[in-house]
């Protein structure tokens, strides 16, 4: 059974998501970290290597936090495509990311512990 969805979650995430957004487009590490929960979060991408071989690359949030905050800011946009609460307490939400020539389709989980919203997961593919 479907927990009713409350109209403050839709926009609690949307304030993560912003975060998530405003963090990675500016090189901003305190939006960062607003939006993910460090500890347990990671991102999931294909990568080519040299030799053309794909591969599934993992990496622990709390480094990709790292690497975005030491970045350069640049010219971005970003738009919620979909979201998507279940049960109260777990969200999906569809996320496309232009960050300079790059174009980025992130699906991002997010977990409500203790009332508020975190991100926990992120997987991608490059467009």
């Amino acid at each position: 059974m479907t927990t009713p969805i409350c109209h403050d979650d839709h926009q609690a995430i949307r304030l993560v998501i912003q975060d998530y957004f405003e963090g990675v487009s500016s090189a901003d590490r305190a939006p960062l970290d607003r939006a993910w929960d460090a500890g347990s979060g990671h991102w999931k991408g294909v990568v080519t290597d040299p030799g053309r071989v794909e591969t599934v690359k993992v990496e622990p949030i709390a480094d990709s936090i790292r690497r975005w905050a030491a970045g350069t800011p640049g010219t971005s946009t970003g738009r919620i495509v979909a979201l998507e609460v279940i049960d109260g307490q777990l969200a999906i939400v569809k996320f496309e990311l232009q960050l300079g020539d790059e174009r980025f389709l992130d699906v991002l989980s997010l977990y409500k512990v203790n009332g508020t919203w975190k991100l926990v997961n992120k997987v991608f593919v490059r467009r």
